[in-house]
């Protein structure tokens, strides 16, 4: 029985009990219904399917009784009070290529299981695909570069035999009937098509904003949103007309959203864009650098920033959130994240807005600071001595922005082993910062603790130990104990103790910091590896031999999982490996890991670099016999 609409139902039932010969033909409607409902009543094994129903309530006084068996299909997610619910999600990938395979018989497995991922195994999509596969003789390759450019005019085609209605047609009755029930609904629906496929939290949705140009039902979301109880009933209402799933947030599939902008013309979809950017906006879940506790409302938003592209938008807000989740990728330790995203900002603003925008030089030196920890070094340091003289010209010298962007040239420079001309540049960064911030500014003590790491590798260890702890003590009361600036800062003071030959010290404050950032950070975490890599050469220069070659050798194993082998820290380690390695007597292995090493840390960083010459060093002993 189609139960969509409800007032069709009795002449459904009337048609069915004139088929079990219940009813003669032409009698009245309401004899036939009540002959059917008597002999379901009497009667067991039996199945009565209601498809597509829309109202739970309307529904009711349809349900027969008896000893049989009634299911009902439907996209309406109220059905708790009425009837056991069972959520139907998408196919099985397996599923999915053998529902294809119903229609297409010849395509293959691989090709079948790319088109079952491009249609994320929606079963009226599969069905729909391989219907206009089979009637148009196109490829499958071909079909999927359709469906990335003209999703919503594709899937309005080639409705398959068992199904009345193209997805596209079934999401347009449902928005045609939303429109009409609920206008600020609708709204919140188009809103979301601009979002990630991913649950978009309800708070987000409902949150009460003014936006830009208003189509009516934008004007409608708006009112809606004065009241929470109203928004939230809007929100519900998505789900009751089976366009997404409600019950965390709100979560649309990729081709409904894909569908529904197709549905917009031009005009309407950049105001429902603009909506979304400004809720984004709104939603600012705070500071990602100097506030962990931020880090799961970024974690939610994320994908959603992603989504809407802020390299496109035309808002100044928005642009400012993009820069600032760089920074939270950044410290959450998802390095490789936050370079593509900055490079991706950078190449779109530079040609958009101009190499010399405010915005593109702030994603400039914030990408040079990326590439100083991720890589590759020399390219961070071709765009900071790019970048830095392009501030100077828009900010002028004593611009935090010209300071910043100076000081993340100068960590560059000292990854890649200028430690002088890096101070030189701290060294004036912070002078004027101290007189444009303040001495107690927190950025002022970062490039305190950057500039005491260059004056360690110039020789001055001591000065460096001093200005670390300084430096350290003012991070702690500033950020704690747990942040990952704290961590960073300990494991530098930790390595100016291994260098004063406090070995014990040395490798006491390296444990406590390793198992500090593994329990903060997590085990892939850059600072969590640096830990453990200075914690490996603290035990190996105190003998435990074996300690350190296991410690190493799983550090340096995750560092070419996470980083990759030309990547500082795994350079790094790889040389503690090597060291123990040949302190173990194994001369052999020792000697292959130096000379991989020597061949990356050349072609990285350099021959004078301190990881070449230590690779040099330790392949040296190898193949002399004797010790690192």
């Amino acid at each position: 029985v189609r139960a969509e609409e409800t007032g069709l139902i009795g002449e459904q039932y009337a048609a069915l009990a004139t088929e079990l010969g219940l009813s003669p033909p032409h009698a009245d409607m309401v004899g036939a219904v009540g002959a059917l409902r008597g002999y379901l009543r009497r009667n067991d094994r039996w199945l009565l399917l209601l498809d597509n129903a829309e109202s739970p309530a309307e529904l009711r006084q349809w349900l027969p009784a008896g000893d049989g068996h009634v299911l009902i299909t439907s996209r309406h997610p109220g059905w708790e009070e009425l009837a056991g619910r069972v959520e139907i999600n998408v196919l099985p990938r397996r599923d999915s290529v053998a529902l294809i395979h119903v229609s297409q018989p010849g395509i293959g497995n691989p090709e079948a299981d790319r088109l079952a991922g491009a249609l994320e195994d929606l079963p009226l999509a599969l069905a729909q695909g391989a219907r206009f596969l089979a009637e148009t003789g196109v490829s499958v390759e071909h079909y999927l570069g359709l469906l990335a450019t003209q999703a919503g005019e594709l899937l309005g085609e080639s409705a398959p035999t068992s199904h009345p209605q193209s997805l596209a047609a079934v999401i347009r009755v449902s928005t045609d009937r939303l429109a009409e029930v609920d206008p600020a609904a609708l709204a919140m629906l188009y809103v979301a098509a601009f979002l990630a496929p991913e649950p978009i939290p309800a708070a987000l949705l409902t949150r009460a904003i003014t936006c830009c140009d208003q189509p009516h039902t934008l004007t409608a979301l708006v009112k809606a949103t004065a009241s929470p109880v109203a928004a939230h009933r809007s929100l519900g209402r998505i789900g009751s007309y089976g366009l997404g799933r409600t019950d965390r947030g709100l979560h649309l599939h990729r081709l409904t959203q894909a569908i529904l902008r197709d549905q917009l013309a031009d005009a309407d979809a950049e105001a429902y864009r603009c909506h979304a950017q400004t809720l984004l906006v709104a939603a600012d879940p705070g500071d990602e650098r100097r506030n962990p506790a931020s880090w799961r409302e970024w974690a939610r938003i994320l994908p959603h920033l992603l989504a809407i592209d802020p390299a496109t938008s035309a808002s100044p807000e928005l642009r400012d959130l993009a820069c600032r989740a760089v920074w939270y990728l950044f410290y959450r330790g998802d390095h490789a994240a936050a370079r593509d995203f900055a490079e991706h900002l950078h190449r779109q603003w530079a040609q958009r807005l101009g190499p010399d925008d405010p915005h593109t030089l702030r994603v400039a030196y914030t990408l040079v600071l990326v590439l100083a920890f991720v890589g590759p070094y020399r390219q961070g340091c071709l765009l900071a001595e790019d970048t830095l003289p392009r501030c100077q010209r828009v900010f002028g010298d004593d611009h935090p922005i010209t300071l910043y962007a100076a000081h993340y040239f100068a960590i560059c420079l000292h990854t890649m082993g200028a430690f002088d001309r890096a101070r030189q540049l701290n060294l004036d960064a912070v002078t004027r910062l101290r007189r444009v911030l303040g001495e107690d500014h927190i950025d002022v003590w970062r490039i305190v603790h950057h500039l005491a790491s260059d004056l360690r590798e110039l020789g001055e260890v001591e000065t460096a130990r001093k200005m670390h702890e300084d430096a350290l003590a003012y991070g702690r009361r500033f950020n704690g104990d747990d942040h990952p600036d704290t961590i960073f800062a300990l494991n530098d003071l930790g390595i100016d103790l291994y260098r004063l030959g406090l070995l014990d010290d040395a490798r006491r404050l390296h444990q406590d910091t390793f198992d500090r950032a593994r329990r903060v950070l997590g085990d892939d975490h850059l600072w969590t590896m640096t830990s453990a890599g200075h914690l490996a050469r603290d035990l190996l220069a105190l003998g435990d031999v074996e300690a350190a070659r296991q410690l190493s050798e799983q550090t340096h194993t995750r560092a070419l999982r996470v980083l990759g082998g030309e990547h500082d820290r795994t350079v790094d380690v790889a040389n503690t490996l090597a060291a123990a390695l040949l302190v173990a007597g194994q001369t052999d292995a020792a000697c292959r890991l130096s000379e991989d090493t020597l061949t990356l840390a050349r072609e990285t960083f350099g021959e004078d670099h301190p990881h070449t010459r230590r690779a040099s060093d330790t392949l040296t002993a190898a193949k002399d016999g004797g010790l690192p």
